[in-house]
């Protein structure tokens, strides 16, 4: 979902643009909750790191939120708000669940000029930058694949 639009009276861009991927991992039957909010957590950690001093294009990491219900007011951006979505466990194994969770990261840019589309192009680049430290994030998954 890219939705950003460009007021032609002001010249400013404002909107969101999803990024979505997917987190392969396996748990114990009984260990579904606390694996997920590890690899959560890991993916928030992540993103903080974010920044122009950590060889990234943008510091899109200053203002990472998860699960936030509201958009970022104008003050607050560039910002970034991931969802853990959808989980598909079909999967088994014996005791052995593969899972498949579904992050969405939506980042967010609001009253820039029209060069805050090329800073939504080098952050959507930094996102995907982050996940390829280590696409298992820190060996909780066992891979991570763009939806």
């Amino acid at each position: 979902m890219n939705t950003y639009q460009l007021d032609q009276d002001s010249g400013k861009l404002t909107g969101v643009v999803r990024v979505e991927f997917t987190v392969v991992y396996r748990t114990d039957a009984w260990d579904l909750g606390t694996l997920r909010q590890q690899i959560v957590d890991a993916i928030v950690t992540r993103f903080k790191d974010i920044s122009t001093a950590g060889g990234y294009q943008t510091d899109l990491g200053t203002r990472v939120f998860l699960g936030r219900t509201t958009e970022p007011v104008e003050s607050e951006c560039p910002a970034l708000n991931i969802w853990d979505t959808d989980e598909d466990n079909a999967r088994r194994l014996n005791r052995i669940h593969e899972h498949r969770l579904k992050i969405q990261a939506f980042v967010y840019q609001a009253g820039s000029t029209v060069a805050g589309g090329a800073y939504v192009r080098k952050a959507v680049a930094d996102i995907f930058k982050a996940i390829g430290v280590d696409v298992t994030w820190g060996g909780l998954a066992l891979d991570t694949e763009p939806s």
